[in-house]
């Protein structure tokens, strides 16, 4: 498909021309807020909300929510769940050439759109293990596969920062080592620098490179691995001043 759109409209990219009533700021002092912006918010609110009314008040709405939570259920109940899925999958996919077309008002088009997008979410699915989960809703995923499905979606945007809050928060251990395996996966392939908040010592000492140790709000210890369990402050902030005697 991408040679055929180069072999039409050429290899290079094409400008998408704003209607030049919207292509001005709105303020002489405020550059960011053009005409085109504020369209698009406005535009994407609509559609926000048509999508909570379909969801909340249609027949569609409520199959779509009961087949996240119970697919076989649904189906023991008399719906063609390979009908709900293709609905459900053709509202998704008009909402996504939605955003796309919005998009390229301020990115433009170029041939290899679908390599810049596509490709990075092939990867992460393929790097993130999610393969075989991909004939399953996200709400019928373990709570380990959900998290690392969010880390997936965070990851095909490209970014180059990667800022993690608590990834193996209410995990068991099994899942907490997946996850661990995950996230170092990552670093290695993806060459990505990540960021990430953690209360399980496990997960820190088997992942971080460098950590920076908080109490109160306040900078404890900054150090390698070794130095911060080496470290007499930070054995005291969590483990309580030694007694004498003890």
């Amino acid at each position: 498909m991408q040679d055929s759109v180069r072999y039409i409209w050429g290899a290079q990219g094409l400008p998408v021309q704003v209607p030049a009533a919207l292509e001005s700021a709105l303020s002489p002092t405020l550059f960011f807020p053009t005409g085109y912006r504020v369209f698009m918010v406005a535009l994407v609110a609509i559609a926000v909300i048509i999508l909570f009314l379909i969801l909340k008040k249609t027949r569609l709405g409520m199959r779509i929510r009961a087949g996240t939570l119970d697919l076989e259920m649904v189906s023991a109940l008399g719906v063609d769940v390979r009908i709900l899925r293709n609905l459900n999958f053709g509202l998704g996919i008009f909402f996504a050439g939605l955003a796309g077309v919005l998009a390229a008002g301020m990115l433009g088009l170029t041939p290899t759109i679908g390599d810049q997008l596509i490709m990075p979410s092939f990867v992460a699915v393929i790097v993130g293990g999610l393969t075989a989960n991909a004939d399953r809703h996200v709400g019928e995923l373990s709570h380990g596969d959900q998290r690392s499905t969010e880390i997936m979606m965070a990851l095909a945007l490209r970014p180059k920062l990667l800022l993690l809050d608590e990834p193996a928060a209410g995990m068991g251990s099994q899942e907490t080592y997946d996850t661990a395996v995950l996230i170092r996966k990552l670093h290695r392939t993806q060459k990505l620098t990540i960021v990430l908040v953690e209360h399980d010592m496990r997960v820190i000492f088997n992942l971080a490179d460098r950590i920076t140790v908080l109490t109160e709000g306040e900078v404890l210890e900054v150090g390698t691995p070794d130095e911060i369990a080496a470290s007499e402050k930070v054995q005291v902030a969590y483990l309580g001043e030694k007694r004498e005697g003890a």
